[in-house]
């Protein structure tokens, strides 16, 4: 994953990483595995930790989750999108890698409520690991971990390596549940 990461960061378009962990069921389907919210959270009681129940509205690739406006356009380009799953170990679950462009939204230019093609309440509980990764339990159980591209993204993948061993115990403690 990270030579993937080291090979696509180069490209200008791309300034926001997601990482969801699950299983590949097939081409087109890609399943979200449930994690130990108390394993998580207990592996980084030392980092800042925020829980939060936040109103999510999209209209297209317009997002507005809490009082943030954004829009995120996904990368679609098949020389860098192609292979985006990848195996951390055998008995674990596995990533996969979301590239995108993400640019703040004025909340003037979000469209109107009749436009919204999806409206939920999500409830996030967010870990600063560092300042340019942030860990994220959704509903509690699915974990995702963004990453925010900056100008020092060598350092960042060098510390989203160290993190995914960190979570190595996890996924194998995981995978007995």
């Amino acid at each position: 994953m990270n030579n993937y990461l080291e090979n696509t960061i180069q490209n200008n378009n791309i300034n926001f990483i997601q990482i969801y962990f699950g299983d590949k069921i097939s081409d087109n389907i890609f399943t979200m595995t449930d994690f130990n919210r108390e394993s998580i959270l207990a592996k980084f009681k030392d980092n800042r930790v925020k829980q939060s129940v936040t109103k999510y509205y999209q209209a297209g690739n317009k997002i507005k989750e809490g009082k943030m406006y954004y829009k995120l356009v996904q990368i679609e380009d098949p020389d860098i999108v192609k292979d985006n799953v990848f195996t951390l170990n055998e008995d674990g679950p596995q990533a996969m890698v979301i590239l995108a462009n993400k640019s703040e939204l004025p909340s003037h230019e979000f469209p109107c409520k009749l436009e919204y093609t999806l409206e939920c309440t999500k409830s996030i509980i967010e870990i600063d690991y560092i300042e340019t990764i942030k860990i994220k339990l959704l509903e509690e159980k699915n974990l995702l971990i963004e990453i925010v591209k900056d100008a020092y993204i060598d350092n960042t993948l060098r510390e989203l390596e160290t993190l995914i061993k960190e979570l190595q115990c996890l996924f194998t403690d995981n995978s007995d549940n």
